[in-house]
């Protein structure tokens, strides 16, 4: 079905009173502001039908990598790395890389970050909602969902650290990504996509490559690689702190 009769659909029922236009752009503009705006939990299920087939679309039309395939350090950066048969590193969006596990930052509230939940559908919120009910979460604490019409399967969210304390923050992101991997670890993932979360600290990219570097090390781990995602601006500081890891062989 084509794209602007689905987004007509789906914008028929946020804006009952209002004409929606013609062109593309601006009905996609409308569907995110909908959409990010939002707050019944209760959307029928011929539009979340709707919504599906739309983003599956849009997942059709962009460049898409298959994380599984994607090389890892030992042969995108050419050396020999510690662990660098089980850890890759990618540049582009992570709602662009297939990944059995996405890790996902939230707030205590599960607050959905937009690009992701604009890339995930309006079904991800109300699994959200479902699950976390009345609670609050806690730092470090995980929740599992589908990842819906994103590329990867599931959806790992854990709870940032809350405190202003710069010592006790990287303690508990350091908890943060240990509980991610041995999430992901004890549900047999295969695959698992992640990327630098923190916010108040400056070495939060070596945080990020030292614990995977430290749980590698600890534990006996069924994962078969795990992807860090970077941008163009941070790919090159993660190849000089993998650099670190480079082994010398005599």
């Amino acid at each position: 079905m084509d794209k602007k009769i689905l987004l007509k659909q789906i914008l028929e029922y946020f804006y009952k009173d209002k004409e929606i236009p013609d062109n593309l752009t601006e009905m996609k503009k409308m569907y995110k502001k909908a959409v990010i705006d939002n707050k019944d939990n209760e959307i029928p299920d011929n539009i979340l039908l709707l919504e599906d087939k739309y983003l599956r679309i849009e997942l059709l039309n962009r460049k898409l990598i298959d994380g599984e395939k994607f090389n890892c350090i030992n042969v995108n950066l050419e050396g020999n790395y510690k662990h660098g048969d089980k850890i890759a590193l990618y540049e582009g969006k992570i709602t662009d890389i297939y990944g059995d596990v996405l890790i996902n930052p939230v707030n205590k509230d599960l607050d959905i970050e937009d690009n992701l939940f604009l890339a995930a559908g309006m079904r991800l919120r109300k699994k959200c909602l479902d699950v976390l009910g009345d609670k609050k979460l806690n730092s470090t604490e995980i929740i599992i969902t589908r990842a819906f019409n994103l590329l990867s399967d599931y959806i790992v969210h854990v709870c940032l650290p809350t405190t202003d304390d710069i010592d006790e923050y990287r303690t508990e992101l350091g908890m943060c990504y240990f509980n991610v991997l041995e999430c992901s670890n004890n549900n047999i993932a295969k695959t698992i996509v992640l990327e630098d979360v923190s916010s108040k600290i400056d070495n939060g990219k070596e945080l990020l490559v030292n614990s995977i570097m430290d749980y590698l090390d600890r534990k006996e781990c069924l994962l078969e690689k795990i992807i860090i995602v970077a941008n163009k601006d941070t790919f090159d500081d993660y190849v000089n702190i993998l650099k670190q890891y480079k082994e010398t062989t005599e």
